[in-house]
């Protein structure tokens, strides 16, 4: 498995589609902010305006093309400019809407129109990692600038098309497609930006890319900044520099990150005692681990497993 499909998951990533949007009319809805997820808009007909909290420019999104909001920050999806809008749970008392796969929402006079297909990836992460903190706060691919997605976008919008939407199965396909998408997605974000930092950048590093794959490939394993520097083929002192200029971060710093992203994952997930996940995440021992989890978390591995098992 590839470095970037490790960390997605690790920090298990998951979709979640909420609707198919037909909006006529005049219409503005706005949707609240939620803590670590990515939420995505995929236009299948007409066009939206879209205003992001933080991001000064209006957004305007047609057919084709792509919208991710990294952060989950809150937005407003505008029929034109000016349009009185209205929180989204306001909006489905409006529509009379109750849960179905389809969000049919009539606004006042006007001839505007959109589709969309509307979800989020969820991160089930506690701890910040690079990959998610430094991605912009959208993303927008036009469909000029996503071949290579048309086939996906095809895809979603065949199987959520009434009556389509409702037969057995479909949920668990359009999950699946939907994370490919955010996936390529990202990619091809990536491609446009020809960034020389960032995590991304980094596993796309010929020389970093051989280190971070070496130490998702064996996490267990007690690594030193000497050891992925070897890996790399290069000085310590040179590995240091060009790593931490591109993550945003000293490696050493990267690894008791993820060592400890590993661990909440374990102590969510799995019934491994705490010496056993100790072992996973490369520390010599339950005592050194705890301490090193309660520095980064200020709870114990058993306060947290407790937490979160209940959660």
């Amino acid at each position: 498995m590839d470095t970037l499909s490790k960390v997605l998951n690790t920090l298990e990533f998951d979709s979640n589609f909420y609707f198919s949007v037909r909006f006529t009319g005049s219409w503005g809805i706005t949707v609240p902010p939620y803590a670590r997820v990515a939420r995505f808009h995929i236009c299948c007909a007409g066009e939206s305006l879209f205003r992001i909290d933080g991001v000064e420019e209006v957004v305007e999104l047609n057919l084709g093309d792509i919208l991710i909001i990294p952060h989950g920050a809150s937005h407003t999806l505008l029929s034109e400019p000016g349009a009185d809008t209205m929180m989204l749970d306001d909006a489905y008392t409006r529509a009379n809407y109750r849960g179905s796969k389809v969000f049919k929402y009539d606004g006042t006079s006007g001839d505007a129109y959109c589709e969309l297909l509307c979800g989020h990836f969820e991160f089930q992460h506690t701890l910040p990692h690079p990959f998610i903190d430094q991605l912009p706060s959208y993303i927008l691919l036009r469909k000029s600038d996503s071949d290579e997605l048309r086939w996906l976008k095809e895809a979603l919008i065949q199987y959520t098309r009434e009556p389509v939407l409702e037969q057995a199965g479909n949920s668990l396909i359009i999950k699946h497609l939907s994370e490919i998408t955010f996936t390529l997605a990202i990619q091809s974000w990536q491609k446009t930006q020809n960034k020389s930092e960032g995590f991304i950048a980094a596993i796309s590093d010929a020389h970093l890319s051989n280190a971070l794959k070496a130490f998702h490939e064996n996490p267990q394993v007690r690594w030193t900044v000497e050891d992925l520097a070897s890996a790399a083929a290069m000085s310590r002192t040179r590995f240091v520099e060009h790593f931490s200029r591109t993550v945003k971060m000293p490696p050493i710093q990267y690894i008791k990150l993820w060592r400890m992203t590993k661990a909440q994952k374990f102590l969510r997930t799995s019934n491994l005692s705490t010496e056993q996940i100790a072992n996973q995440c490369g520390y010599e021992s339950t005592t050194a681990f705890s301490k090193a989890f309660k520095r980064f978390t200020s709870q114990t591995p058993a306060e947290f497993r407790r937490l979160h098992k209940l959660e």
